[in-house]
């Protein structure tokens, strides 16, 4: 997620009076919405973790001088950054006085016009489940890790999972703490986002009637040389220069504008991918998952069209009447397709609880993929 509800401001307690006593304004990366109010300013954004190395890079291209405070390099550090002629990265703040003069550890000092706090956050459990976030996480995989996430808040909404009292979680959050703080760890609050262990903590599943539904495994893949098969190219078109009386760029960086394609395919190359990659795919997975192709009651390819479906239900040896394909009703819903034709054979009661079901996608990239899942 990056843009914070509650920033760490205990590191800064000589800025944040400063700023409301002097003039000197302080935002908080919550509130960031465009760049536009920093238009010709001096900015000295605080912190140098995700949301802060993109806010920056956004706000230096109508600022006047970026200066991004990190207490992740050493004391010394003065950089210009890559790419930008108003962009610094320095060591902590150490100092800020009266007239806006923010000085950092090196005795580097600028007159800065606003401060950002792009720090960390707090979570109150007593606004779950109606206010929840999906973060993303430092040194974990993320897209199954904030698949997870949306999953176990949708289970929470939904009633299948039931939270702890607020009070309990209040409990375990103090208990996590104190062992990332105790003396054997050493480690301060705002490394929770390491998630590399859950802990056990989940909330506990009810009206779930097999404890092993769910995803059983997946494969993913990609390969950047099917660009040339698959994909919507963008051109850059004319300049837009605004001019001043005197001839002088307004704007600048000028405005560009761009053209964008419409979708080019080459039918033969990406049908024979499809049947070449997705059967490989949808064997990997099994192999993961320990199981066999007479394992699979229904196979579920993503719902291009009827030939490369059946080309790929041939070369995983599965009969005409066990493939799932809505195509002949509703097209090629793109990435709605599995979806849509995994809801409709549930509703009809072709697909049972208990069955095992592998699905499998492929697209522009070209990327393609299967998932071994379980209806429970």
């Amino acid at each position: 997620m990056g843009l914070l509800l509650h920033p760490r401001l205990k590191v800064f307690v000589e800025v944040v009076p400063i700023a409301s006593t002097c003039g000197l304004e302080s935002k908080y990366s919550h509130n960031y919405r465009t760049p536009e109010p920093f238009r010709n300013r001096v900015v000295v954004l605080i912190g140098s973790s995700m949301s802060a190395a993109d806010l920056s890079i956004e706000i230096a291209e109508v600022a006047r001088e970026v200066h991004i405070a990190s207490r992740s390099v050493a004391d010394e550090t003065y950089e210009k950054q890559p790419g930008h002629d108003n962009l610094w990265l320095h060591s902590m703040v150490e100092s800020a006085s009266g007239d806006g003069t923010v000085v950092f550890r090196f005795g580097f000092a600028v007159v800065a016009d606003i401060i950002l706090h792009c720090t960390g956050m707090f979570f109150l459990p007593s606004l779950a489940p109606g206010l929840s976030f999906v973060g993303i996480p430092w040194k974990a995989v993320p897209f199954p890790k904030s698949e997870f996430q949306s999953k176990w808040i949708a289970g929470v909404l939904s009633g299948r999972f039931v939270l702890p009292s607020p009070e309990h979680m209040m409990d375990d959050v103090k208990a996590f703490y104190s062992t990332l703080e105790g003396e054997a760890s050493g480690i301060p609050k705002h490394y929770t986002h390491k998630m590399l262990d859950s802990g056990g903590y989940y909330a506990k599943p009810h009206a779930c009637d097999s404890d092993d539904d769910g995803l059983l495994s997946f494969d993913l893949h990609s390969d950047g040389e099917g660009l040339r098969y698959l994909n919507a190219s963008i051109q850059d078109n004319e300049v837009d220069h605004a001019l001043g009386s005197n001839g002088s760029v307004l704007d600048f960086p000028p405005k560009r504008h761009a053209i964008i394609s419409c979708l080019q395919m080459n039918g033969k190359e990406v049908f024979c991918f499809a049947v070449r990659c997705v059967p490989q795919s949808i064997e990997c997975a099994l192999e993961k998952a320990g199981l066999t192709g007479s394992s699979i009651e229904w196979p579920l390819i993503h719902q291009a069209n009827q030939r490369i479906i059946d080309a790929v239900a041939t070369c995983l040896e599965v009969p005409p009447e066990r493939i799932i394909s809505n195509v002949a009703n509703y097209g090629n819903t793109s990435a709605a397709s599995i979806p849509l034709a995994l809801d409709e054979a549930i509703r009809s009661e072709k697909v049972k609880p208990g069955h095992t079901i592998a699905t499998a996608g492929f697209g522009a990239g070209l990327t393609w993929g299967s998932a071994i899942i379980r209806c429970g």
